[in-house]
């Protein structure tokens, strides 16, 4: 699945290279920096798309998980997108 996912995005790319979220896509699919996910979950949080942006920030806790700003992030976009419960759990492990 994945790899089909990363070839239609391939060939997105391809009809429209001026397409900043293919692009941005394209670099997040291969790349394991944290940095890349953080930049790319605070846009999506602040433009409202809350389950792009927990996707961000829970990829960017896979490889930082004792950041508790990334966590405050997490719980910042569960508390916006109506995840109370997890949110109050994000918030708990920022302070741990």
């Amino acid at each position: 699945m994945a790899i089909q996912a990363t070839a239609a995005t391939m060939h997105a790319q391809e009809a429209d290279p001026t397409n900043v979220e293919v692009l941005l896509t394209l670099r997040v699919s291969h790349t394991n920096d944290d940095d890349v996910h953080i930049v790319l979950g605070v846009p999506y949080n602040l433009s409202r798309e809350y389950d792009k942006a927990i996707a961000s920030f829970q990829k960017a806790l896979n490889l930082k998980p004792h950041d508790y700003s990334l966590w405050n992030k997490l719980g910042a976009t569960q508390a916006n997108s109506v995840q109370s419960a997890n949110a109050i759990m994000a918030y708990h492990k920022a302070l741990d």
